[in-house]
């Protein structure tokens, strides 16, 4: 029986064995469309930044939505159509999680809210086509199963935007006050470029930028939303900030769990190694953070930002916890960080039989790339591997043996590839 929705009357209502086969083929189509429902997900995505581009801003906000969507639309096809429990209209972490990053982005709230009409009408349709196709036949059947069904979507929609609601009304208490608001939309204003003086965004932010700045990013995956999850990011911007000797950094929310920070650094001359360091002991599990490079000014204001959302991006393609990016360590690797697709398709080309995943054979690419870092010298190789130059010799050599040529007859584009994988790993391959 239909729990979470009752009371319905008329003098037509449906006979009990209508209304028994109805709920059971809605539940049946709703499990078996799971199967293609990812190409769904695809066309609902695009249609979003068609008719919101806002939500494609940066390659990191376009993922919340695209997690958004589908965790979205998994929920209803496995658990609210099926069901019509209460409990299934709550939304699911990664909804709540890019409302938050929809308000903490200064990105109208409204738009989400319509968003969620799109997905509803591009679902529905998608949903009538295959309910009628298993109900051939059966008219009353099918009018009561898509009463039925629509009855359930509908009222998840509604219930996952009133949860939004209060979910916006919350982070506006906590963290929109005037004075943060404020804040928030001078940080977006200087990061579009807008003609600001040094003086108006000083005052603005309640921070001096006329001076050496490093971005960073920081951000938890799977962080609870709200207060919890936040003040555990905070915490480790204050322990970063403490250890340059600053009494605080500039902090703007990007999202449920991501905050965008910039620490003064003109009294360092290695600023991005005390960072490092303080944030790499505070940080706990799931949490990492980016860095990109100090640089004076508003210029270097918003160029540091970039260069750790850059490094932000290819420690998502990582897909392992990665801790401390540096946009330093990392920046000639950023120019593969847009496609997953070709960075993959470059590394089975360069590292062939390389790519294996096992012990043996990372260590055969651990003492590959040393050695071509260090000119193919098996000395100074060695002395960096803490082992014997006749041991890097042979590992070169059986390396050689799997690649079925000499290491250094691409020498650039083996050393990218090894280097990619010692930054990202071979998970990617698998795709």
């Amino acid at each position: 029986m239909d729990t979470a929705y009752q009371g319905q009357a008329g003098a037509d209502r449906p006979t009990p064995q209508v209304r028994l086969r109805a709920l059971d083929v809605v539940a049946d189509v709703s499990l078996l469309s799971l199967e293609s429902l990812d190409a769904l997900c695809e066309a609902l995505g695009r249609r979003l930044l068609e008719d919101f581009p806002a939500f494609g801003q940066d390659t990191e906000l376009e993922g919340e939505m695209e997690r958004a969507i589908h965790a979205n639309l998994w929920h209803v096809f496995e658990r609210v159509m099926p069901t019509g429990a209460v409990e299934a209209l709550a939304a699911p972490p990664d909804a709540l999680r890019f409302a938050a990053s929809v308000l903490h982005r200064g990105i109208d709230t409204s738009e989400l809210i319509q968003a969620y009409r799109v997905g509803q009408n591009m679902a529905w349709s998608w949903w009538m086509e295959r309910l009628a196709a298993s109900l051939i036949g059966e008219s009353a059947v099918l009018i009561d199963a898509l009463q039925v069904s629509s009855q359930r979507m509908f009222a998840y929609v509604d219930a996952a935007i009133d949860e939004q609601v209060r979910l916006w009304e919350e982070e506006r208490r906590r963290w929109l006050g005037r004075a943060v608001a404020l804040r928030a939309d001078a940080v977006r204003r200087v990061l579009r470029g807008e003609a600001l003086g040094a003086e108006e965004v000083t005052e603005a932010l309640d921070y001096q930028v006329d001076r050496s700045l490093l971005a960073a990013i920081l951000w938890e995956e799977a962080a609870p939303v709200g207060e919890v999850g936040m003040s555990r990011l905070e915490a480790v911007a204050d322990a970063m900030a403490l250890a340059l000797g600053a009494t605080r950094a500039l902090l703007v929310p990007a999202g449920a769990s991501s905050l965008w920070a910039w620490f003064a650094t003109e009294r360092h001359s290695s600023p991005a190694d005390l960072l490092a360091r303080a944030a790499s002991r505070h940080l706990q599990e799931g949490q990492g953070v980016a860095l990109g490079l100090a640089g004076n000014g508003l210029e270097g204001f918003r160029a540091s930002h970039r260069q750790a959302l850059r490094a932000r991006r290819l420690a998502e393609l990582a897909q392992a916890p990665v801790g401390v990016i540096r946009f330093d360590e990392v920046d000639t690797l950023c120019m593969f960080g847009q496609d997953p697709e070709l960075i993959a398709d470059f590394m089975r080309r360069k590292l062939g039989g390389l790519a294996a995943d096992d012990p043996k054979t990372e260590r055969l690419r651990e003492s590959a790339l040393v050695w071509l870092r260090q000119g193919s010298n098996s000395s100074r190789a060695a002395t960096l591997l803490h082992t014997h130059k006749n041991t890097v010799r042979d590992r070169v050599q059986r390396a050689e043996e799997v690649l079925g040529h000499p290491l250094d007859e691409d020498r650039l584009g083996l050393e990218l590839a090894l280097t990619l994988a010692e930054r990202l790993g071979l998970r990617m391959l698998d795709g």
